[in-house]
């Protein structure tokens, strides 16, 4: 084992009890790709996979704190952004991090895997206008991509349009997930102009936080120092892991136990 020192990833989101999507998702796939967490509270949440019971913002000032804290104590080297539950809540994380020169990936998570809101609809266009300009990666869902570029994306045309439509508003790249196409399952990485397609198989069923592991492992492998197309691969394969080895508990399936 080499004596380098592991990176260390912030982690911004909301708190879902049951650990399998937000913040403690988040916590795990980081420590998995060799990484250091930490992490900010956005939203704390009433949820267990199967759908959004409530969700409570917490104060923009309580988010910079605890931001604040760690960027002035730590040697953050990337940050992962998940739920941004309000328009206040976007626009303070963007002006803070428009002067740090840190890698950040933003998942903006606007539901619930089972249903239910998690951003309110000004939230939305706040996290467009100030937060795609500091993000080095934006990772969105079929669903998400329809939502944010306003066009339709059930196939890989759409997903082509969605990330031009994004990158648009971003200063980095665009990783639209085409994990729920009726295709084999694509992603497509828009990185300065130039299209990656990432294709896998399929797995039968579906893991409950794969976007935020999926997203958080991206920031680890950034952070590790990963080109943005190794670190979106290495993401992939970090999830495919989890999806193939999860567990049913109840009527959810999480991630098992354990390191992937």
């Amino acid at each position: 084992m080499s004596g380098r020192r592991p990176a260390l990833v912030v982690a911004i989101g909301g708190l879902d009890p049951s650990g399998g999507a937000g913040i403690l998702a988040d916590v795990r796939s980081i420590e998995a790709m060799g990484a250091l967490p930490a992490a900010v509270v956005t939203a704390i949440t009433v949820q267990s996979g199967t759908g959004l019971r409530s969700s409570r913002a917490v104060a923009p000032s309580l988010v910079l704190a605890q931001l604040d804290e760690l960027l002035d104590a730590l040697p953050v080297a990337a940050i992962k952004i998940g739920q941004v539950p309000t328009a206040q809540v976007a626009r303070a994380l963007g002006r803070r991090l428009s002067s740090r020169a840190i890698p950040v990936v933003l998942d903006p998570v606007l539901a619930a895997t089972g249903g239910g809101r998690l951003a309110a609809p000004a939230a939305v266009r706040a996290i467009v206008s100030s937060l795609f300009p500091v993000a080095t990666l934006v990772t969105v869902n079929l669903d998400e991509a329809a939502a944010l570029a306003g066009v339709p994306v059930t196939n890989l045309a759409g997903m082509r349009r969605a990330a031009a439509v994004l990158a648009s508003a971003t200063g980095g790249a665009v990783l639209v997930k085409g994990g729920h196409l009726r295709a084999a399952p694509t992603d497509l990485l828009l990185n300065d102009g130039r299209e990656t397609r990432m294709t896998s198989r399929r797995i039968r069923g579906s893991m409950h936080g794969s976007g935020c592991a999926l997203a958080s492992a991206a920031a680890a492998a950034l952070a590790g120092g990963d080109d943005l197309a190794t670190a979106v691969r290495r993401a992939r394969e970090h999830v495919h892991s989890l999806i193939v080895s999860g567990v049913r508990i109840g009527r959810t399936r999480f991630r098992a136990p354990g390191p992937r």
